[in-house]
């Protein structure tokens, strides 16, 4: 099953990416692909790529667009092995936005609390 939402995210990615390189679309759907294209290069560990991709959606300004985001380059940092970098992340998100849902603050905090105990 990852292997064929690997493919699919591949495929978004390859007739996607020409049509936001060219500046066509600036919609709904170019900000998901952005977010899908992220993480799709985040599964992959191309982290810097990810990252790239991540920042462009956050340039849509949407509020629960940067709350993903946010969490997404946490893990990222979390990943490279820089655990206090990726603890301010996820605290931030816990801390500072009253607008985070119950059951992602309750995922955070969970998160947050295991990389406590590591």
């Amino acid at each position: 099953m990852i292997a064929a939402r690997t493919d699919d995210r591949a495929l978004l990615t390859q007739h996607t990416r020409p049509l936001l390189n060219n500046g066509h679309l600036r919609s709904g759907p170019v900000l998901d692909a952005y977010l899908l294209m992220g993480d799709h290069h985040h599964d992959l560990g191309h982290y810097a790529v990810a990252e790239g991709l991540y920042a462009k959606a956050l340039a849509f300004g949407a509020p629960w667009v940067q709350q993903y985001v946010h969490y997404r380059l946490a893990w990222i940092a979390y990943q490279r092995g820089d655990l206090e970098k990726a603890r301010q992340g996820l605290s931030g998100l816990v801390e500072g936005d009253s607008a985070v849902s119950t059951a992602a603050l309750e995922r955070i905090q969970k998160e947050l609390a295991w990389w406590g105990a590591q």
